[in-house]
Parts: structure tokens; sequence; C-alpha cells
């Protein structure tokens, strides 16, 4: 018996991201399916903890059939365009099943590819992308270095730093409280969010990523996901078994063997007392050039933090001082400040971040241009000069499949004794073989259980898998959605996938474990 979702939706916000959403679904064209795929898409390793992009493509009629008539509508620029139909709008994909409506995807246009033909075909290609694009586009802008917050509350802080906010949010509480974070630097200025959350994510040996929702007004969650949550979930909420699976991708390869493994901590070093991080010009010593400004005109400077023993070196600072006249600028009617003191008039307002500040310098003289001769800024500086490796071997891994190495980089952990325990946790899970489900797909139109599950279980869903050809009947962990439909209203839905633990964790710290390294692994 085959079934069918009540309807299928591809909605769009013509008039804006406050707008109504409009559904185009009629505009679908039937010869080229609709694709979704979001969440952690590159597998089940160590180091697969942050979504990538996710993306919606379909193509549009844009011919004379479409729901307008209108040849061209779905053509920017044309003169039969449809109002609103541009790059940057809202888009979503919406399925309703069972008196339930499931927002599977919600994004921006990103691309739009016309038919060029006169003759046709008379096609629109459309790719949205979601959030984690927005992530990846953004950069930090003057957020301060974080001290002493849990990973959840780092993770609070870098959505709250985004131009647009998510539909909606969500983190357990991280294992984590990081002395340091958001203190990396770039040779840009600015570190694009994304990789700020990948930073975060390995930190914590946690995972972020999107998933959708049944709530229109929060669309798309944004997920922080702490270190345990996984090993704490121990049943299966949904089983699939041979009758199920449309297919499914097995390996056992000696590549996924890890059984050298070395995670690298950071330690920080940090002044005791406030050092000069940025020297634009000190016209006494006759370093930097003078900056001019003419009566009455503004001017905004970014200004990165150097490590004052190596301006060429980039670092971080905290506990920054608002400056002060004469001690950190000084104005002067001549570059070289040999003529009238014009201090008096420059004004200077700061904004600091955690690795930059923003400057705003003002000439309030009425009519003589002044020359900046000394800009300085000072504050704690943050260092992270050199790294840790903390290494464990499994010597009979290595006789049995050849040594293979795996560097893991947890980038605001400090303490070395969490980069000890994380090496040995790694190691233990990984180096042994195993055979594992790399993916599974599902018909989703075969049976009802089947097509409520395609659109239920999301990315840090447990599901349970039994395929007696490859004898696996384990949990795995979903990591990433890949949603193919028709117009016809078939849904084939495929999940990557992670395999869930084998065996009881052991938390340090928490009551009710033993038996350590026997029936139980260590659960930092």
């Amino acid at each position: 018996m085959s079934v069918a979702p009540t309807s299928i939706a591809i909605e769009m916000q013509f008039s804006g991201a406050a707008g109504a959403w409009t559904d185009i679904w009629s505009d679908v064209r039937a010869a080229v399916p609709v694709v979704c795929s979001y969440g952690i898409q590159s597998g089940g390793g160590p180091g697969d903890r942050c979504a990538q992009p996710g993306s919606l493509t379909f193509a549009l009629d844009n011919s004379a059939k479409n729901s307008n008539t209108a040849q061209g509508y779905y053509s920017p620029g044309h003169a039969n365009q449809r109002s609103g139909f541009d790059i940057g709008i809202g888009c979503r994909l919406a399925i309703v099943y069972g008196g339930t409506t499931y927002y599977k995807f919600v994004g921006r246009l990103a691309a739009i590819t016309v038919t060029p033909n006169q003759r046709g075909p008379w096609t629109t290609l459309i790719t949205a992308h979601d959030y984690l694009d927005e992530c990846l586009r953004a950069k930090l802008k003057r957020v301060a270095v974080q001290t002493a917050k849990r990973g959840d509350e780092v993770f609070d802080v870098l959505v709250a730093a985004m131009p647009s906010a998510p539909g909606s949010s969500t983190s357990g509480t991280g294992r984590e409280t990081y002395d340091l974070a958001l203190d990396a630097k770039s040779s840009e200025e600015g570190v694009l969010v994304l990789g700020e959350l990948q930073r975060l994510a390995l930190s914590e040996a946690g995972f972020v990523y999107g998933k959708g929702t049944t709530n229109a007004g929060t669309a798309q969650a944004f997920v922080y996901e702490s270190r345990t949550e996984r090993a704490r979930k121990n049943t299966n909420l949904t089983t699939f078994d041979d009758d199920d699976l449309d297919a499914i991708e097995i390996s056992r390869s000696r590549d996924q063997v890890i059984n050298r493994m070395q995670v690298k901590t950071h330690p920080r070093r940090k002044d005791a007392s406030a050092v000069v991080l940025y020297q634009q010009r000190d016209a006494t010593v006759g370093t930097g050039s003078a900056l001019s400004l003419a009566a009455g005109a503004s001017q905004t400077l970014i200004c990165p933090y150097t490590d004052p023993s190596d301006r060429t070196h980039r670092c971080a600072g905290t506990s920054m001082i608002t400056p002060a006249s004469s001690t950190d600028y000084s104005a002067n009617a001549a570059a070289d400040a040999s003529s009238t003191d014009l201090t008096s008039s420059l004004g200077v307002s700061a904004t600091f971040g955690g690795t930059s500040a923003s400057v705003a310098l003002t000439n309030n003289h009425a009519s003589t241009t002044l020359f900046v001769t000394k800009l300085n800024l000072r504050g704690l500086g943050i260092y992270d000069d050199q790294e840790t490796v903390h290494e464990a071997e499994n010597a009979a891994s290595q006789t049995t499949y050849g040594t293979n190495t795996y560097t893991y980089d947890a980038a605001y952990q400090i303490n070395p004794v969490v980069g000890e325990n994380f090496a040995l946790h790694f190691l233990g899970v990984y180096s042994d073989a195993q055979q594992s489900a790399d993916s599974l797909t599902i018909l989703c139109n075969k049976a009802a259980g089947l097509l409520t599950a395609g659109l239920v279980r999301e990315p840090g869903d447990r599901i349970g898998v039994s395929e007696a050809m490859s004898a696996i009947d384990e949990g795995y962990f979903i990591q990433s959605v890949h949603l193919t439909i028709t117009p016809t209203a078939m849904i084939r839905c495929k999940w990557g996938l992670s395999p869930a633990s084998r065996i009881t964790y052991w938390f340090l710290g928490e009551a009710g474990g033993s038996n350590v390294g026997t029936s139980t692994r260590i659960g930092f």
C-alpha cells in the first residue's frame, strides 16, 4: 500500500523577512526533483561535529503556463518578473501529514539560474541555503573574549552576534567551562562565525547543527548539543529492518580505524598588567604615520590587537582601557608634533572586541586640520603561542591494522587533563575495526510508519538498524538528512549515520558507573 503526505509546499517571502509566506508548489517543475539536504554531512569521525550549510534545490516553471500565465515570471529583471522574487528572500519546505506540518527546511534564496533560450525549456533553477550559510558568511565584530563560560553560553553569545537570528536555538548544558573563549585571531579582520562554531564543538566534543521543527514560528531550530547528551540516549526512537530499507551503505575500512590519537590543547598566556595592544602612531618615538583630519571631519578605524613584542603577531585582548587624553592619544597642528597641541580638539570613542577595536576619531576644531600624533589602545593581552599535544596509542591495533593517526584540535581547551581524556576516549572508540552503516535510505511512501519516520526523525535522534546480510543490529545517531521529493509526492529520505555507543559510559564525577575498561568506557 502506498501512502502520501496531505500536502507539500515550497513557500517564499516575496514581501520581505517579516512578510507572509506564499506557496509556489504549483509552479515547481515535475522534471526536476526537489532536493533538501542539511546536517553534518562529513560522517561520524571524531572531528565531524559541526554542520555545513544545508540546501534546497528545485526548478520553477518560467513559461506562460505557470500560475500567472506569464513567461519570465521567475526571471529577475524581466518585465514580467514576479514582484519580490530575487536572491535573499526567505524560502522554506513544509510537508503536511497526519494533521501535522513539518518544516524540513528554512533558508534564503542563494542562486537563481534562468534558462536563457527563448524557445524553451523556460525553467528557472533555484538554490536556497539555510542558516548555517549565514554563519559561513558572517564575521564576528567586536565580540568580547568570553571568560569562565560554558560551551552553551558561548554558543548563545555567537547566536546573539549574528546579523540575523535563527528561527530558534537550543543548547544543552555544556560539560566544560572555558577560562577563555572567542579569542581566536584571523589574518583578516573578523573570524567567521561558522569557524568559531566548529572550534566550539571540537572543544566540547559536542555537536552543532540545524534541524526541522513542527512550529511555523521557529521553523528550523539551531542546536548546540553537549558531549554527554548522546551517551545518555540508550533507546532507539525508531527501528528499521530489511523490509523497511530502500538502500543502505555499509563500510568496514582500515581507514576508519584510529590507533594513534593526537589531541591539541591551547594553554594561554595573559598579561598581568595592561600593555599597548594597538599602536597607530606615536610622534615622540617616530613610529607610524600621522593621520590627518580636516576641521569637523570624522573617521573610524578598525584596530587589530598585536603582541607588543612582535607587531606582526596578532593576539586577543581583555580588560581594555578607555583611551585617555595624552596618555593614549594626542593631536597637533603638525604631523611631527612640532606645532600647536590640538589634543583637546580630538574626540576619541572606542568600541572594544576580543581581537580588535573600532575607534571613531573626530576633529572638533572649528577651522584647523589636526594630525593624530599618538593613538594607543591598552589592555591585557591574551596569547595562544604554543599548543600542547596529548597522544594515546594502541599498539595491538597498530600491529593488526597498521598505524593510522588522527589529529584533533580542541581550540578552547586549556586543561591538559581534558586533552588527555579526549585522546583516551577517542582511541577507545575508534581503535578497533567496526562494520557500520554509513547511511540508510527509505522510500517514505511505502508505509505510514516510514512516512512518519522520514518526517519526524532529525539530526541528533537515535534510531535502530537491523540488516541481516551485513550482520548489523545496533543503534545509530542521525547526522544528516537528505530528502528527494517529486512533484507527485514521492519522498525518499536518506540519513547520514554515526554509530551509537556499543558500550555503557561512565561519566567522571558522577555516581553509578563501574568496571571502567571492561563493561564501561570513560565518558568525560
